[in-house]
């Protein structure tokens, strides 16, 4: 369920000294110079914890970019939407690379302090030490730019 007014607010999670951790800035990046219509903001979210709910807050629709952890070949993009976001802490899964992050979400949708959320999760490579990302999650990046954007535009105006 969407909430009158607001923004859709596209919450980008990582740290660029990590590797691959960095997918979500690197997104970030690319929305920004992709230019997004009145009604969608880009939040660098940096490394997540309690400060997620505030960045959240008074949204229409959040939209989370993030690395994740999931078993799948590098660069494999995850999407997951609506409850199952916040829902993944519970399942007791390592899915956020961020390890409190699925434990914030859950914790604000006890609250009632969350938007509708859409998750995009991009499979690490590396996370240890280091600047850059690998080849395919560069690339799952570099892929996650329209598709993230598209998905906000539909957002700011529900069809």
């Amino acid at each position: 369920m969407s909430r009158p007014g607001g923004v859709v607010r596209i919450l980008c999670l990582g740290n660029p000294l990590r590797g691959d951790d960095g997918v979500g800035l690197r997104v970030l990046e690319g929305l920004v110079a992709a230019g997004l219509p009145a009604g969608i903001e880009v939040v660098d979210g940096g490394v997540g914890g309690l400060s997620v709910l505030d960045d959240l807050a008074g949204a229409r629709w959040g939209v989370l970019v993030d690395a994740g952890m999931f078993g799948s070949a590098p660069g494999t993009v995850r999407r997951v939407a609506g409850d199952a976001v916040a829902g993944l802490a519970a399942a007791g899964e390592p899915f956020w690379s961020h390890p409190d992050l699925g434990a914030v979400l859950a914790l604000g949708r006890e609250l009632g302090r969350l938007p509708p959320l859409v998750a995009y999760l991009v499979q690490v490579g590396s996370i240890g030490p280091g600047v850059g990302l690998t080849p395919p999650v560069a690339r799952a990046a570099a892929s996650l730019v329209p598709r993230v954007a598209a998905e906000a535009r539909s957002l700011v105006r529900p069809s």
